[in-house]
């Protein structure tokens, strides 16, 4: 009988404690997703030789990794490593449903830690009767039946009875937090679609031009968006960028029209880059090449 309790008891705090386990991981960075990653504070680099960096300051040019390297929170040295050399680059954050990445540093500006106390206290309320609960059961199978000895009652019931409370406070607290998380997830990505969508709506709207519109390539369709652009590799001097249309110019030639925020004044712009005809088809090509 009391085996039976001892171990519902275990697989319910197993449960427990898997499901506060941390949500915001180390999660690995393709080479079509460094455009994406330029406001994480620290990325963990590992190289074809093994050597690790964790690097803070860091930029991307189109064969390198430029950072300072971080060494027990002290920046130390510039570091310069050829992209080609990297076999693993991770930051600490998550993934969406569509794979698409949120850092650590997104989902910090939305939480709200307002409710990690009030479960902190929910779950000691619930651990220190559970422990007290918990001590009977351990006093049977650890001490044998009726060979009980008073002091080691009283200590295996005040240990049961602690670490109770302390695992129930523990299991609270992660559990707001790691619901705290999920809600700055979710508001995250509403606000990144509800943004995409504004931007193509707005694009194709000022410009009332939907019938000039070119389709360089069926991958990307009319309008080009963030995840093509990391994706593709497109537009890399084009910093907070949107989305992007090709259009037909006066000259029989083409021109980009590309969509971007201005980190001065935060306004959304327009910006105009003419494309000759064997631009574009190289570009359609560049597209097309990948898998």
């Amino acid at each position: 009988m009391f085996r039976s309790i001892i171990i519902i008891i275990m697989i319910f705090c197993f449960g427990l404690y898997t499901s506060c386990a941390p949500i915001i991981t180390d999660i690995n960075i393709k080479k079509t997703e460094y455009d994406s990653i330029n406001n994480v504070k620290v990325i963990y680099v590992t190289t074809r030789n093994g050597k690790q960096y964790e690097f803070v300051l860091f930029s991307f040019t189109e064969s390198h990794l430029i950072g300072k390297e971080s060494f027990k929170g002290d920046i130390t040295n510039t570091v310069k490593i050829k992209l080609s050399e990297i076999t693993s680059l991770k930051i600490k954050g998550v993934r969406d449903d569509q794979g698409k990445i949120i850092t650590k540093e997104e989902i910090e500006k939305n939480l709200t830690p307002n409710r990690r106390t009030g479960y902190a206290l929910l779950g000691c309320a619930i651990g220190n009767p559970t422990g007290y609960l918990l001590s009977f059961p351990l006093c049977y199978i650890f001490l044998g039946g009726n060979k009980l000895g008073t002091n080691e009652c009283i200590f295996i019931g005040l240990t049961s009875w602690i670490g109770g409370t302390a695992l129930g406070s523990y299991l609270g607290y992660k559990g707001a937090k790691n619901a705290e998380v999920k809600k700055a997830v979710k508001k995250i990505e509403e606000e990144r679609d509800k943004a995409i969508e504004n931007a193509r709506l707005n694009l194709l709207d000022s410009l009332k031009m939907k019938d000039n519109i070119i389709i360089i390539s069926e991958r990307v369709g009319e309008v080009i968006d963030q995840e093509e652009k990391a994706r593709y590799h497109l537009f890399p001097d084009i910093k907070s960028f949107r989305s992007a249309i090709l259009q037909k110019s006066a000259d029989d030639n083409y021109v980009f029209k590309i969509t971007y925020i201005d980190e001065l004044t935060g306004d959304e712009k327009i910006k105009q880059v003419p494309q000759k005809k064997a631009q574009v088809k190289q570009i359609k090509k560049h597209i097309e090449k990948f898998e």
